[in-house]
């Protein structure tokens, strides 16, 4: 055996394979574009984006390491272009999407499916982006009322991810919106329907910026052939799936708050800790809608 076979054979296939690097440099690189770039920074304790999708991959594909390696150079890179600049207290949340991606690798390799891509994205939405974030968050900006700053964000940040899973909302807008955008809306009202034998209500919404409607206060001073058009949809979306859906009364839009609240009370108390958290949640700035038009 040569000297060169031989030294080769002792230092076996390198450790970190340049493919593997380069695919996490580029995912990074997506990263950033998507948390920095394609959707802006409101604020300095507000960001949407879905820059953990690239970090959740680069898990998913050479495990937890690399995944979370790929999380913080994402999250540090990503911060030197914001103007709130870098803080490390900061970085664990898409750390964490790295990490779990890694850690569910077998799971999600075997047979990978939406729901089991849910259920591994979960332990990082909750443990990371809720419940650290919120607490990071307090130690930062909450001053001398730390424990009522982070339950308030808290209360916030969770509503933030789980009301879309609890409410449908239909946006009436003026341009094409794209799959996975978030738009700051306000509601007009909602659609009563029975989905599958239960009752189904249909949040309608107009975003703030929308100049062609955003004068519009009540879902009955929307165009009557655009409100035919909505009740139409309602009731013929599902048929492909073999289900029945029958639109029936239409509420205005202080019911439709009505609707909201009552949704938000509901995880509040399933989720955060029962009447206390709905107390808390009800100082948060999701509960008044905003400060253009409150709700």
């Amino acid at each position: 055996m040569s000297e060169r076979h031989t030294h080769a054979s002792a230092h076996g296939r390198p450790k970190w394979p340049v493919r593997a690097m380069v695919t996490c440099a580029l995912l990074t690189a997506v990263s950033v574009v998507l948390a920095r770039f394609l959707i802006p920074t409101p604020n300095e304790v507000t960001r949407f984006s879905l820059e953990a999708v690239p970090i959740f991959l680069a898990g998913m594909l050479f495990g937890p390491l690399p995944g979370a390696l790929t999380g913080f150079a994402a999250d540090f890179i990503g911060c030197l272009f914001s103007p709130y600049g870098y803080n490390p207290i900061f970085c664990v949340p898409p750390i964490l999407y790295g990490l779990c991606a890694g850690f569910f690798r077998p799971w999600l390799t075997r047979r990978c499916s939406p729901l089991r891509l849910a259920l591994a994205f979960l332990p990082a939405v909750v443990l990371g982006s809720i419940l650290y974030q919120s607490f990071a968050l307090a130690m930062i900006y909450g001053g001398g009322a730390k424990a009522a700053y982070f339950l308030t964000r808290l209360a916030a940040r969770s509503v933030q991810f789980a009301i879309t899973g609890i409410l449908d909302v239909l946006v009436v807008c003026s341009e094409s919106i794209d799959p996975m955008t978030l738009v700051r809306c306000y509601p007009i009202g909602y659609i009563s329907m029975l989905d599958g034998g239960k009752n189904d209500e249909k949040i309608i919404a107009i975003p703030f910026s929308d100049p062609t409607y955003n004068n519009v206060q009540d879902l009955m001073d929307l165009p009557p052939h655009l409100f035919d058009e909505m009740a139409h949809f309602f009731s013929v979306y599902k048929a492909l799936e073999g289900k029945e859906t029958v639109a029936k009364d239409v509420n205005d839009r202080a019911a439709a708050v009505e609707v909201i609240r009552k949704a938000m009370e509901h995880y509040a108390e399933c989720f955060l800790g029962g009447p206390k958290a709905k107390e808390e949640l009800k100082k948060s700035p999701a509960w008044s809608g905003g400060e253009e038009e409150p709700m």
